[in-house]
């Protein structure tokens, strides 16, 4: 993998979708592993990591990478082992984005969930389940949701039309990925399971705080412009 020269994403700086420029600080280090092919036998190839740092055109604030390409056995038999490079996996970032920082979500919302990502962005995915759920147990909390349980709560803001069916099923993928990165008898929290628990957490938040609090202030910009 070539470290890129420019790509776009959310800049967790400034929180605007822009696009950030290689600053030229790379490096790369490998270290030999052993990887079973087709015949059952182990085969020696690398992993490669890769540093680099891309700096924001948009606030020129850098973000530094750290990602793991490693090769695989693809086939073997009479002909040489053929190997081929993974799709590359960021391993860290440095800061992450954290869309749910607006001045509308709640504070312990907010921390729970910011808490969540940096979980993640250290591949901690048990940890990232269990914080992805304090969090909606905190927006629970916050919007007065009645039961004894969560999921009780959730079905309660469901019934009362503070989150949608389909936000409601979302949440409730929380609150199992939450107890299952809690319980050690349940199945571990994959990276998958943690990254579509994060972005459910997002939307719940933008539906519940964010979207609410953004067309308030759209109206009274309206509103404003009106009385001129």
């Amino acid at each position: 993998m070539a470290v890129p020269e420019n790509t776009t994403f959310l800049c967790p700086h400034c929180n605007v979708v822009s696009r950030h420029t290689n600053a030229g600080t790379n490096s790369e280090y490998k270290q030999a592993i052993l990887l079973k092919g087709t015949d059952e036998k182990d085969h020696k190839t690398e992993v490669v990591m890769r540093h680099f740092i891309l700096k924001c055109d948009n606030c020129h604030k850098d973000s530094y990478f750290l990602v793991k390409e490693f090769a695989r056995v693809l086939a073997t038999g009479i002909n040489p082992s053929v190997l081929a490079y993974s799709p590359a996996e960021a391993v860290h970032q440095y800061p992450i984005a954290t869309p749910v920082v607006h001045t509308s979500v709640n504070n312990d919302v907010m921390r729970a969930s910011i808490e969540a990502e940096n979980c993640f962005s250290v591949r901690a995915f048990n940890a990232c389940g269990v914080m992805a759920r304090r969090a909606i147990s905190c927006l629970c909390t916050d919007k007065g949701a009645k039961g004894k349980d969560l999921f009780e709560q959730l079905q309660y803001l469901k019934d009362n039309n503070l989150i949608t069916p389909d936000l409601w099923e979302w949440a409730e993928e929380l609150r199992i990925i939450g107890r299952h990165g809690a319980h050690p008898e349940w199945e571990e929290v994959s990276k998958e399971d943690a990254e579509y628990g994060l972005k459910f957490l997002q939307e719940i938040i933008r539906y519940v705080y964010i979207n609410p609090a953004e067309r308030a202030a759209r109206r009274l910009k309206e509103t404003k412009k009106k009385k001129l």
